[in-house]
């Protein structure tokens, strides 16, 4: 069965110290997916926001199509083009909290897309929804024909996540609350544009852009094991900016409490474990009841594997 992809990167201009790492996690991404699935089997588009309030203009573009160096190019273009707006404006004069910018965000970008293959002979009239600025947004109907086999909708948000709690509080804007579960899903990801994603079979995930070195300096992760659990509740997946970019593990080694050789993650069994689909990593890795034996040899344990 062939796979194939239709991506969409959401990234998140807000912060031009991180304008370099974005293009990197972008590139390496789409070659990825592109070395899964064959580079004619992803079709591809993008969307920008600014998380701080800034506003970047829509691209010129709204069709997912095939990866090539003009699409890239064009990529690379608009999004050097949203970082100088950034630079060279204003934010928000409103006090919106990250993640109402992101919801409002994700949810232009569910709707701007035909997420399957046009049907010209049953044209539908569209839904509206109220988008950000007031603007009316059209949303397809649910797709009712039966999904491609092997076909897979995804967007993919690259921007820095929350990671220790007062940085979650930030986010969702509650000061003086404590930044339950419930609170996030509600300002980030609503029932509503939850119902918009299954409908239209998309699957959510957040690419985290933060600074692997910088994370270590969060006096707690509990934003994040919020973030993790929450994108597991609607059926998405939080990914690891560092399974793209390994070129950052010889800093990790410098920390006081790292110890020994720079960590070292199996980037690919990381994301085929956690973009795959459930059923075909089944299918693919069948699970077996085995038997596992240790033996002790002098400073050194070796590890034998019986599987029945």
């Amino acid at each position: 069965m062939t796979s194939s992809y239709n991506v969409v990167l959401l990234v998140d201009a807000a912060d031009s110290a991180l304008k370099e790492r974005m293009k990197l996690l972008s590139l390496r991404l789409l070659n990825y997916l592109t070395c899964r699935v064959g580079l004619g089997q992803v079709r591809w588009s993008y969307r920008f926001l600014n998380s701080s309030g800034g506003r970047c203009r829509p691209p010129r573009r709204s069709d997912l199509r095939e990866l090539g160096p003009r699409s890239w190019d064009e990529f690379e273009e608009e999004l050097e083009a949203c970082w100088e707006r950034g630079r060279s404006g204003r934010g928000s004069t409103t006090a919106t909290c990250r993640a109402a910018l992101t919801h409002t965000a994700l949810l232009e970008t569910l709707s701007d897309f035909q997420w399957d293959r046009p049907d010209i002979s049953s044209p539908t009239k569209p839904a509206l929804v109220r988008g950000r600025r007031g603007r009316l947004i059209a949303v397809d109907e649910p797709l009712k024909a039966e999904p491609q086999a092997g076909c897979h909708n995804a967007v993919f948000l690259l921007s820095p996540a929350p990671h220790s709690r007062d940085q979650l509080r930030l986010f969702t804007g509650s000061a003086g609350e404590e930044p339950g579960l419930q609170p996030l899903m509600e300002r980030l990801l609503p029932r509503g544009l939850q119902d918009i994603a299954r409908g239209k079979r998309v699957t959510l995930y957040w690419m985290d852009a933060s600074n692997w070195t910088q994370t270590w300096d969060s006096c707690d992760h509990f934003g994040y094991w919020k973030m993790v659990e929450l994108m597991q509740l609607v059926g998405g997946r939080m990914l690891p900016s560092e399974c793209l970019l390994d070129s950052t593990f010889q800093q990790v080694s410098e920390k006081p409490y790292t110890h020994g050789a720079p960590l070292k993650i199996p980037c690919d069994s990381v994301l085929s474990s956690l973009i795959g689909n459930d059923c075909e990593m089944k299918i693919q890795f069948p699970q077996q009841n085995g038997t596992l034996y240790f033996t002790a040899a002098g400073k050194f344990s070796l590890f034998a594997f019986k599987f029945d």
